[in-house]
């Protein structure tokens, strides 16, 4: 995805920049003033025009909504950061009145360049719990493809090639820089990484479309990994510290990766990673020569799925759901979480309209994972109930699950895990076709 913005559009959008920024003022901690911000809104429509614009459609996908704005805006603070000391107090200022800034007309002409220069390469460096990490180390491709996804070790070539610092203070001011990656210039190798790539647009203090990206696949692989019985929550893990849990960004710049700084996980995320654990409950009861290599497979073809991205969209979109499921203490919503992903992967808008969207779940789900006619009959009759308790939900305002209620949620996502865990089989056969 390439913009391809015509020279008057560049030459209007370059003239409106350098007007807006002969005027823009700055406080003394690089936040640029309101006026300033409701003058780059204006800069939507110079660039992508009516909702059907080419251009306007691209920049939705790499960044989201609002998204000229929001390039415009966190470009300049990047530019301003990089040249101008953060202070505690003072006076906002015209930035063409600074003479560590470029004046308004090569200001603009940096913005410009950059932003036709979209997308842009990114990686994403999430680490792993400590008892995970462990448990992954001997499962895992010593050397990874990085392509876009992967489980990376804190090696000296790592490092070398995604460096925890630069020289430069980059987006940050260099004491929060500091402060936010510590002091030492290594990574920390006790913790395993898991590194995704995807090419876009981050701003790393608001969501854009590349960011929410990192997030949705973080969320489809582990709930892969629990769908699958490789992982489990232990809910009596004693979290800590889970304000440093974090994305750690690259973006390339020409051939090298540089650090452009830290995304802060939401609360319930954060703590939802640190209770994750391998599944000790299955691989207690089997030996290693059988676990072993059932494990290393089942990682490999979870990562392989990523690199099919049409192929897997509504599997990866169904584990992401799972995984939220397991999000949250409510279990009314965790009911709901569950039932839309049997939605993603058995719902048929056009056949539900024909016989009810129960009905549809209901056969397609029992003729799929049943193994037995036994069996399909207890999930049919099991099924009666849980869509039963779904309705009850959403139609009734029910404000709590009873004991016969946690029943069927039970049920509800053991069918979860063997609907992911069928449909990554079926994946695992069309790669060896």
């Amino acid at each position: 995805m390439v913009l391809n913005i015509n020279p008057s559009a560049l030459s209007h959008l370059k003239s409106e920049l350098n007007r807006i920024l002969y005027s823009a003022k700055i406080s003394p901690q690089n936040s640029l003033d309101t006026n300033t911000w409701i003058e780059f809104r204006g800069l939507e429509t110079v660039v992508s025009g009516n909702p059907e614009n080419k251009n306007r459609q691209i920049l939705n996908k790499l960044i989201g909504e609002n998204a000229v704005f929001t390039f415009f805006v966190q470009s300049t603070h990047q530019l301003i950061s990089e040249r101008r000391k953060y202070k505690e107090e003072g006076q906002d200022v015209l930035i063409r009145t600074l003479t560590e800034i470029p004046n308004a007309e090569d200001f603009a002409e940096i913005l410009v360049n950059k932003f036709v220069s979209l997308p842009w390469a990114y990686s994403n460096l999430l680490f792993m719990n400590e008892n995970l990490s462990n448990f992954l180390r001997n499962y895992i491709d010593k050397s990874p493809s990085h392509n876009p996804i992967s489980i990376v070790e804190m090696t000296t070539k790592f490092n070398k090639n995604f460096p925890k610092k630069q020289s430069n203070r980059g987006i940050l001011d260099k004491s929060m820089y500091e402060y936010i990656f510590e002091q030492t210039d290594k990574w920390n190798n006790k913790c395993l990484g898991l590194q995704i790539f995807k090419s876009g647009f981050i701003d790393l203090y608001s969501m854009t479309e590349t960011k929410r990206y990192f997030e949705n696949t973080v969320k489809a692989f582990f709930g892969l990994g629990i769908a699958t019985k490789i992982f489990d929550i232990d809910n009596n893990v004693e979290v800590n510290n889970i304000r440093d849990k974090q994305f750690h960004i690259h973006v390339k710049q020409a051939k090298n990766w540089g650090i452009l700084g830290s995304s802060r996980l939401s609360k319930s995320l954060a703590n939802t990673l640190e209770k994750i654990i391998p599944n000790k409950k299955v691989f207690d009861t089997i030996d290693n020569a059988t676990a072993d290599p059932a494990i290393k497979y089942s990682i490999k073809i979870i990562l392989q799925m990523f690199d099919n991205p049409q192929e897997t969209k509504q599997l990866r979109l169904a584990a992401q759901w799972f995984f939220d499921s397991y999000r949250n203490e409510d279990n009314l919503l965790s009911f709901i979480q569950l039932m839309t992903v049997l939605e993603i992967l058995l719902g048929n808008k056009a056949e539900s309209d024909k016989i009810g969207l129960g009905n549809l779940l209901k056969n397609r789900c029992a003729y799929f994972i049943a193994n037995t006619i036994e069996e399909r009959e207890f999930i049919l009759k099991s099924f009666d109930e849980i869509y039963d308790v779904r309705s009850r939900i959403l139609h009734d305002g029910k404000s709590h699950l009873n004991a016969s209620d946690i029943g069927s949620f039970i049920k509800l996502q053991h069918i979860c895990n063997r609907l992911i865990s069928k449909e990554l089989k079926i994946f695992r056969a069309n790669l060896s076709n």
